[in-house]
C-alpha cells in the first residue's frame, strides 16, 4: 500500500498539486486508518490530507479516478467468451509450463491485473509524456510481463512441437490479442493521467524564456497564470522571511538569566527582536508607443505585484503621470489594464514631464521607507531627461530600481537615456522574459524588505 500511495503522491505532484512531506505523512496515516476496502471513503479522506483549495481538489479527483482505475480484464474476458475462442479449459492451459501463459489462457483477472501493474512500475510508465511513446511503453510492459515466452509458445504450436494442436495455436493467438488490447488500453489511461501535465510544464518552460514580443495571443492567458503563480510563491516566501526577521535571533544571555530559577531548563525563551518596517513601493510604468509591444506585459507585471505587496502605489505615463492604484487593486488584470490605458493621454514619450509631475505632486510621499520602481525604455526623443529630478528622488528614497524591457544591446542607442539614469539606480535590469521577471521580483523583495 505504501508504494502505491507514494506513486499516487508523485502523480499529484506532476499534476501541479503541491504536496509537502508533512502532507504525505498525513496521507499515509489516513490510508492506514481508513483502509483500501472502501474506495469512496479513501478518496474523500485522502483529499482532506493532500489538497488545500478548490483548484487542487479538481485535479485530485481526476487524478485519483485515473490512478486507481484497475485494469478491466473482466470486460475483455466477456468479449473473448462471446467470440469463437474464449478461455480454454484448465487441462488445456496446463499443457503450457509458463504460469503467465496459463493465466492468459484462463483469463485470470486478478493475476493479470497484478502482473500488469507490477510490469508498468518496472517499465517506468509514469515517465510517459508524448503520444509517440505509447507504442514504446506497450512493448516494454509486455516484455516485462513475459510476452517473449508467449510468442515462443505460438511458434512452437505452429510447427506442432510438444504435441501442440491447431486449437492450441488459436487459443495462444487469441491470448496474445487479448493481452495487447488490455495493455494498450491501460497505457492510454496512464497517458491521460501523466502526459497533459508534462506537456503543459514543457510549454511553460518554453514560455518563460520566450521574448514577450514573440509570444502569440493564444499564449497570453497561460503566461498570465504563470505570473500569478510566481506572485503567489514569492508572496509566500516574503511572508516567511518577514516572520523570521520579526522574531529575531535567540538572546542567549537573557534566556539563561531568566531560566536560572528553573535549574537551567529553558522554559522562558527570549529573542533579540528588531522593528521591521513594512516596505512601501511606488511603481511608475511607461506605456508610450516606443514600448507598446511590452506594455501589456509590464502592466501584467504591476498587477502581479499587488498580489505581493500591501503598500504599492502604481502610476502610468506617456507624458503626464497618472495614478492607477485603485484600478489595479479592485479589478481583474484585463479590466485593470483597460482602465489604466484609458486614463493615459497618449503622445510622444516625455520622461521630463513625468519626472516633473513626480516631483511636484508626489515628492512628499517618498521617504526612506520607499522603494521607487521604474518600468520603461528611457527613450526620451532627444529631450532633457531631467536627471536632476531623478537624483533628487533617489536621495529621498530607500532604493531606486529600473526595469528596462529592451534587450541590453539596444541600451544607449539612438534616443535612449538609460545610461544617464543608471548612476542613480540601485538595480538596473533588462526584463523581457518571464524568467527575468521572476528574478526582478525576487530582487525587489530583497531590497524593499532589507532594513536600513
Amino acid at each position: 500500500m505504501e508504494q502505491t500511495l507514494e506513486e499516487f503522491i508523485q502523480a499529484l505532484r506532476k499534476s501541479d498539486v503541491k504536496v509537502s512531506v508533512a502532507e504525505a505523512l498525513d496521507a499515509y496515516e489516513v490510508a492506514d486508518f481508513v483502509g483500501l476496502e472502501d474506495r469512496t471513503m479513501l478518496k474523500d479522506a485522502l483529499s482532506f490530507a493532500l489538497t488545500k483549495n478548490k483548484y487542487e481538489k479538481e485535479i485530485y479527483d481526476a487524478a485519483f479516478d485515473r490512478f486507481f482505475q484497475v485494469p478491466d480484464f473482466h470486460s475483455l474476458q466477456q468479449e473473448s467468451e462471446q467470440s469463437s475462442s474464449g478461455s480454454c479449459p484448465l487441462s488445456q492451459a496446463e499443457k503450457f509450463d509458463d504460469p503467465f501463459i496459463q493465466m492468459l489462457l484462463q483469463r485470470d483477472s486478478v493475476g493479470l491485473q497484478t502482473q500488469l501493474l507490477s510490469a508498468s512500475r518496472r517499465a517506468d510508465l509514469s515517465d510517459i509524456w508524448l503520444s509517440s511513446q505509447k507504442g514504446v511503453f506497450i512493448q516494454k510492459i509486455m516484455r516485462e510481463m513475459g510476452v517473449e515466452k508467449l510468442q515462443q509458445a505460438v511458434k512452437q504450436a505452429e510447427v506442432g512441437e510438444k504435441g501442440y494442436t491447431e486449437e492450441d495455436v488459436v487459443q495462444l493467438r487469441e491470448a496474445q490479442r487479448f493481452l495487447t488490447k488490455q495493455v494498450r488500453s491501460f497505457v492510454e489511461e496512464q497517458f491521460e493521467l501523466y502526459a497533459p501535465v508534462a506537456t503543459k510544464q514543457l510549454r511553460e518552460e518554453q514560455l518563460k524564456d520566450i521574448i514577450l514580443t514573440d509570444a502569440e495571443e493564444r499564449d497570453y492567458l497561460q503566461m498570465q497564470q504563470i505570473v500569478k503563480r510566481m506572485a503567489d510563491e514569492l508572496s509566500s516566501l516574503y511572508s516567511k522571511r518577514r516572520k523570521k526577521a520579526q522574531r529575531g535571533k535567540l538572546d542567549i544571555r537573557k534566556t539563561m538569566r531568566r531560566n536560572m530559577s528553573n535549574d537551567g531548563v529553558l522554559f522562558d525563551i527570549h529573542w533579540k527582536q528588531k522593528k521591521i518596517d513594512r516596505p512601501k513601493i511606488i511603481a511608475i510604468c511607461d506605456v508610450s508607443g516606443s514600448v507598446r509591444d511590452y506594455t501589456r506585459f509590464m502592466l501584467l507585471f504591476l498587477h502581479s505585484l499587488h498580489e505581493v505587496f500591501d503598500d504599492l502605489h502604481t502610476y502610468v505615463f506617456c507624458s503626464n503621470l497618472v495614478e492607477v492604484t485603485e484600478e489595479f487593486e479592485n479589478n481583474t488584470v484585463q479590466e485593470a489594464i483597460r482602465r489604466a490605458q484609458m486614463k493615459v493621454q497618449y503622445g510622444s514619450t516625455d520622461y521630463a514631464r513625468a519626472l516633473s509631475d513626480l516631483k511636484e505632486q508626489h515628492l512628499d510621499h517618498i521617504d526612506k521607507k520607499t522603494t521607487l520602481l521604474f518600468l520603461g525604455d528611457a527613450r526620451n526623443h532627444e529631450e532633457d531627461p531631467r536627471v536632476d529630478i531623478l537624483k533628487l528622488v533617489r536621495d529621498r528614497c530607500k532604493n531606486l530600481i529600473w526595469v528596462n524591457p529592451e534587450p541590453k544591446v539596444r541600451w544607449g542607442t539612438g534616443d535612449s537615456d538609460i545610461y544617464r539614469y543608471k548612476p542613480f539606480c540601485d538595480l538596473l535590469e533588462e526584463c523581457h522574459t518571464l524568467n527575468q521577471l521572476e528574478k526582478v521580483v525576487e530582487q525587489l523583495l530583497q531590497l524593499s524588505s532589507r532594513s536600513g
